[in-house]
């Protein structure tokens, strides 16, 4: 029963098995096994085979091994042969797919790809490229097969319920890598009636949508891939084709993904056509002159359109009023030969009403048709009624002869981007709406230029009596800048005639000591001559020693006078060529405090005030022009000693005016300040008193030049002057200087 259950006894019928079974003296076999087959005899006769039979056995199991070894080498050739056929074939594909340049050549990849399924064997039907939308469960179809006819680029399929279309969607989800489906009778006929009525299988020529649908049932061998499937129909394919079908998906993969990146690249490129066709747009409106050229804006937007592939028609600008109806239309197309502007007055019509609520609605885009009689009154109107009177003869002959005419409109803020006569795909639709958001910055240039043009007449009219005005200006300017040198000489002289009584008192005390001894030296000459006479020349001596140190003080106090005039003079000087030199700032702070102060004694006798001083020693010379400096300590020591007498005639119990002059070194810099124990400064006006012209003094007492002056000669020397008050307290001006 064990040698029944397999091959050959299990091919016997029920009789040979029977006689095998009855046959007398069992079953006698001699096998001759060898590496990849055995051979062997039996009988059922109970006999052994001879040495004769068995030697022959073994000969013929020798042969046979042979046989058999040639079998597996021819096999394993073929399958070389038929597998680098196969690479050949994929190979052909992946070359036609690098070479796309361009997205609309995977149908000759398709091609390429149907052509070499059938080098390989596998012949008559069709190779179809199956594209899946997994959210939509949309398809895009790519066909090649029948009579090697490259069909239209692609065939769209929008899903609709089905079981075919159901079942490949749920196969290709689940990630089932290969399938067979057959689709016939009833299922096909409801099948092929949506796929050539309703998808872009319409598009089929007759005689093959006819094929198709004679063909019954259609077996489908769908290799699936990440993308959607490789399918071979009509007829089911074999095991070992179905492999090589499975392999062509995945080498589409890389097909499929090349399109992508072409189809992106492309995507990309346009884009930045339409970009670069924009920015010339742009470009054009930004160097517009004036509001005349937006026609010529009209031309560049026409040309740029048409660069991007806009066929034959006309580019119209349409400014909309939306108070009046009106309209103002800018064109630009066929032979671009248009004035400005023309001006379409409110028309009761179908089409110029629907473009005008188009508008008002604010719609963003619409396509709108005038045909007929309908076109017929409309360019009656417009070319008898408004300025479309201007446009030339022949340019009206033509646009009158179109019997249709399609708007393509763009619409904007202030109207619309119109493109005729055809109509547009979705593509350049959005190209237009793009050229409309553009316009939008033409139209408004325009406007500026406009308001502009209108504000330029206006001041052209002007312009005489401003060069009037400029000349008046001028002239009070010459006068102006007159009386302010005569304002700050008289600044000068004020300070200088401040000194006067000062340095009056100042010269005094030296010139004192010149004449007391002169008149000494004088008695001593005469004393000396007689000591001489009587021959006493020790005493002579003596007093000629007296007489020489009389003499030397006689020196040194004239030096004192002649320094305290070459201040004076110094003082009174322009100081616009002066330099700096090393001066002892201690010095000369001293000097112009007790010259302001008896100044002001002179011209006042009942003045009286507490000078104090603080001087750092360690300070020495420093660089600057010492009558400048000079005249900025005196006007602060002067304004000083004025508010301490001011607040001393309030007649304020048990305060007495005091003035304090201090001199500090402090790292690279040395502070000179004036220190006053006055009524101070009111805060609002204390931002204004170093501007020129302001005084807090009474109206003739001062020109209000006096911390200008000083502010800017401070300036000069690289320095700050600086104030610090509290109202009531009194005030501290600092002079900051580079201690150099």
């Amino acid at each position: 029963s064990f040698l029944f259950q397999h091959e050959p006894w299990s091919k016997l019928g029920a009789k040979e098995k029977k006689e095998t079974l009855a046959a007398p003296g069992g079953y006698t076999r001699s096998c001759s096994v060898s590496k990849h087959t055995s051979i062997f005899i039996i009988n059922h006769f109970g006999e052994k085979f001879s040495e004769a039979e068995n030697d022959i056995l073994i000969r013929f199991g020798k042969v046979f091994e042979q046989s058999y070894t040639r079998f597996l080498d021819l096999q394993k050739a073929e399958a070389q042969a038929r597998e680098a056929q196969i690479e050949t074939a994929l190979e052909k594909v992946r070359s036609r797919t690098m070479a796309m340049h361009k997205s609309d050549e995977l149908r000759e990849v398709v091609a390429t790809m149907y052509e070499q399924l059938q080098w390989l064997d596998i012949n008559y039907g069709a190779c179809t490229i199956v594209i899946m939308d997994s959210a939509t469960g949309n398809m895009q179809h790519w066909v090649g097969g029948f009579e090697q006819k490259l069909y239209p680029e692609s065939y769209q399929v929008n899903y609709f319920h089905h079981p075919f279309i159901d079942t490949q969607l749920a196969q290709w989800k689940s990630g089932e890598k290969y399938a067979v489906v057959k689709l016939s009778g009833e299922n096909k006929k409801a099948y092929d009636a949506v796929m050539f009525t309703q998808t872009d299988f319409k598009n089929f020529p007759e005689e093959t949508k006819q094929w198709m649908a004679a063909l019954d049932p259609v077996v489908f061998s769908i290799a699936y891939m990440s993308h959607g499937a490789l399918t071979w129909g009509p007829k089911e394919i074999t095991a070992a084709y179905a492999i090589i079908l499975q392999r062509f998906a995945k080498v589409f993969e890389q097909s499929y993904t090349r399109f992508l990146d072409l189809q992106k690249a492309e995507a990309q490129a346009r884009e930045a056509e339409i970009e670069l066709a924009l920015e010339r747009v742009r470009a054009r409106t930004m160097a517009m002159q004036h509001s005349n050229q937006l026609r010529e804006i009209a031309g560049t937007t026409l040309e740029q359109l048409q660069s991007l592939g806009f066929t034959y028609g006309a580019c119209s600008i349409v400014i909309m009023n939306a108070v009046t109806g009106d309209m103002t239309w800018w064109i630009s197309g066929f032979e671009n030969d248009y004035p400005t502007s023309y001006q379409n007055y409110y028309f009761e019509h179908p089409f110029y009403l629907e473009q005008l609520n188009n508008w008002k609605e604010g719609k963003k885009y619409a396509v709108m048709v005038c045909e007929g009689e309908s076109k017929k009154l409309y360019d009656e109107f417009i070319f008898s009624e408004t300025e479309f009177v201007k446009i030339p003869d022949k340019l009206q002959k033509i646009m009158r002869a179109f019997e249709k005419v399609t708007f393509s409109n763009a619409y904007m803020r202030h109207g619309a981007l119109s493109w005729s006569t055809e109509p547009l795909s979705d593509d350049y639709a959005k190209i237009l709406q793009k050229f409309a958001a553009v316009f939008e910055q033409s139209y408004t240039r325009f406007l500026d230029l406009e308001k502009a043009e209108a504000q330029a007449e206006i001041a052209r009219q002007n312009l005489i009596q401003i060069q009037e005005a400029k000349q008046k200006a001028e002239e009070a300017l010459i006068e102006l800048q007159v009386t302010q040198k005569q304002l700050i000489q008289s600044e000068k002289m004020a300070s200088l005639g401040e000194l006067t009584a000062g340095i009056a008192h100042e010269i005094q005390n030296p010139l004192n000591f010149v004449n007391n001894f002169s008149e000494v030296s004088t008695e001593l000459v005469d004393e000396m001559n007689e000591e001489i006479d009587k021959g006493n020349l020790q005493d002579a001596k003596e007093i000629a020693n007296d007489l020489k140190q009389n003499l030397e003080k006689i020196n040194y106090h004239g030096k004192r006078a002649g320094d305290i005039v070459k201040g004076m003079l110094q003082h009174s000087r322009s100081t616009n060529n002066a330099t700096k030199e090393p001066t002892d700032i201690n010095a000369l702070a001293d000097e112009y405090l007790r010259l302001a102060y008896h100044g002001l004694r002179a011209k006042d006798k009942s003045f009286n005030a507490t000078m104090k001083t603080d001087f750092d020693e360690s300070i020495g010379n420093i660089n600057i022009i010492p009558q400048d400096i000079g005249r900025v300590i005196l006007n602060l020591i002067t304004n000083a000693f004025y508010v301490v007498d001011e607040k001393k005639k309030s007649v304020i119990e048990g305060y007495e005016p005091t003035v304090l002059v201090t001199t500090k070194k402090h790292a690279d810099k040395v502070l000179i300040s004036v220190q006053d124990n006055g009524n101070g400064i009111p805060q609002k006006v204390l931002d204004k008193i170093f501007q020129p012209f302001f005084t807090t003094k009474p109206t003739g007492q001062g020109t209000g030049l006096g911390l200008s002056l000083s502010y800017d000669i401070v300036k000069a020397h690289g320095g700050e002057l600086k104030v610090e008050t509290k109202e009531g307290e009194g005030t501290e001006f600092t002079i900051i200087l580079k201690a150099e």
